[in-house]
Parts: C-alpha cells; sequence; structure tokens
C-alpha cells in the first residue's frame, strides 16, 4: 500500500510529535518539577528560615559538624505553644530550651531545669529565634557566610527533585559554598563550607508528625507537658519584693537561677531552710528566697 504526499506527511509529523513527547517526558524526571522554581539566594533564605520551616513541619534537624575535632552537634527545633523549642546534643550532654525554662538531660536519664530570676537575668539570649531576622546560622536562618553576601556568584545545577546550588564570594577560590536544596521547595537539605570543611545536614520531619526527635532532650519535650506542676517563688532580694511562678514538669527537678549570699526557706518566717533544688516529686511547691538571715 502506497501512501501519498499529504499522508506521508501527516505520519512524519505524527512521528515527530511523539518523539517530541518522549523527549521531554524522559527529562522531566531529570530536570524534576523544581526547575520551574527560580533559585535565587533571597529565595533559600526565605525558604530557609527556622520560623519558615518550623511553620510546615512538626520538627527539623540540623546535624552540625566541624572538623578540627570539635566533632558532631545535633540540634532539634520544633514550633510549640507560640514559640520554638530548641534541644542540642552533643558528646557527652543533650539539653534543651522549653518556654521559660532551659533543661539539661543528665547521665542517669534524670532532669533538671532552671530560670533565672529576673534580678540575675544577666545579658539578653545569644538567639532569639522568633523575632531575629538575623544572618547567621544560629540567628533564626540555616545559612551561613557563603550564601548570605550580596557578592556571592551562583550556579545551579537540577538533578531530580534537588538543586545544587555553587556559590563563590568574589575571587578568591577557596572562598565557596556548596548547598543542596529542595529544586522545588527550595528548602536545604545540605550545606558545605570549602573554606573550613563544615557542613550541615537538615532534615524535616514528615507532615503527619511521625518523626522520632533526635536528641534526648527532644524525647523529653513530647512528655513534658504531660504532668504540669507550679512552683511558686517568694522572693525579698536588694530590697524588692516580687512573687514568681513557674510551670515545671512533675518529673524535672527544678533548679531557681539565683546566686550569691542568697537563702531558701519552706516557710514565711524564714524558719525552715532548704536547698535550692526543687525534686522531681509531681508535687507543688511554695519557696520563699530571702538575702536576710533567717
Amino acid at each position: 500500500m502506497k501512501f501519498g504526499t499529504k499522508a506521508r506527511r501527516a505520519v512524519l509529523l505524527g512521528i515527530l510529535t511523539l518523539a517530541v513527547l518522549a523527549v521531554f517526558s524522559g527529562c522531566e524526571d531529570l530536570i524534576g518539577p523544581g526547575a520551574k522554581t527560580e533559585v535565587t539566594v533571597q529565595g533559600i533564605i526565605d525558604a530557609n528560615y527556622i520560623t519558615a520551616l518550623t511553620a510546615a513541619c512538626p520538627g527539623v534537624t540540623v546535624i552540625d559538624s566541624v572538623p578540627d575535632g570539635n566533632g558532631k552537634t545535633t540540634v532539634f527545633f520544633r514550633f510549640s505553644d507560640g514559640g520554638i523549642v530548641e534541644c542540642e546534643e552533643g558528646e557527652g550532654y543533650s539539653r534543651g530550651v522549653w518556654g521559660d525554662l532551659t533543661f539539661e538531660v543528665n547521665g542517669d536519664g534524670s532532669v533538671t531545669a532552671s530560670a533565672p530570676l529576673p534580678q540575675f537575668q544577666g545579658d539578653p539570649p545569644a538567639v532569639d529565634l522568633t523575632d531575629s531576622q538575623g544572618e547567621s546560622f544560629w540567628d533564626n536562618t540555616f545559612l551561613l557566610y557563603g550564601l548570605l553576601t550580596g557578592e556571592s556568584q551562583i550556579a545551579v545545577d537540577y538533578a531530580g527533585d534537588e538543586a545544587t546550588v555553587y556559590t563563590k564570594i568574589g575571587e578568591e577560590e577557596n572562598m565557596s559554598c556548596t548547598c543542596t536544596v529542595d529544586a522545588k521547595t527550595l528548602r536545604i537539605k545540605t550545606l558545605y563550607e570549602g573554606w573550613n570543611g563544615h557542613t550541615l545536614t537538615v532534615t524535616t520531619a514528615d507532615p503527619a508528625g511521625t518523626y522520632m526527635p533526635p536528641t534526648r532532650a527532644a524525647a523529653e519535650l513530647g512528655k513534658a507537658a504531660e504532668e504540669l506542676r507550679t512552683l511558686t517563688y517568694h522572693v525579698h532580694l536588694f530590697g524588692e519584693e516580687g512573687e514568681y511562678a513557674f510551670r515545671v514538669p512533675g518529673s524535672w527537678e527544678f533548679v531557681l537561677g539565683a546566686y550569691g549570699d542568697i537563702s531558701f526557706y519552706e516557710d514565711a518566717g524564714l524558719t525552715k531552710p532548704t536547698e535550692n533544688k526543687i525534686p522531681a516529686d509531681g508535687q507543688d511547691h511554695e519557696i520563699w528566697v530571702s538575702d536576710a538571715k533567717g
């Protein structure tokens, strides 16, 4: 059977159409859906604020690896009760921040929490994760200097659902940074600084929240709010009086952040001295604190 010119053209056009569709269909897997998202330094910064990540995920884990014998530190973030809780674990320690409390998981598994009185606040915290828009890793964003300077030159390679971002600062070859991000959301997966060998690995929990916290302190957060007790302090220091109440898990010890020639008592008459450590007995406590001699 012979085809006419028009028929042959129609067949050839159909074959070409199928070929083009096949090529682009195959490239979709190679390029990935994220290729349609423009990758910029500012876009990566905006997508990786801790506040932005914890708003979208139940938990965020960062493994911070520093060479020269500093080892690895695992940090876990979670948004809870209007703020961000942070837990950090390294060699020989596991600690965290929960509301106004700082706490540490001891070697035997017990937990000791503490909070300072206003008279002993001292310098403000070095990190304010909820308000700061600063430009450093521990200041609400996962990005470091290599991706934050306006002089950075970037190149982007796509592969599947990832985009690898190469940055170079000025003309110095050793001042470079490589960052792997999700090609669609721009969330950082890994980051490597060429000038010091510093690396980060970032993992976000799945939306269902089936993620197991990776540190002992983070595991404590899961049960911290199950059974709270109230610890009330009547304070008379430096000629000023005040009352302070702390909500603390019943299974945590508590130490008040007060130092100097200060005494703690179980009664208002200051006749029954006690230690500055409330045991993990699950009970409410009322304590009097004074710099006067009982």
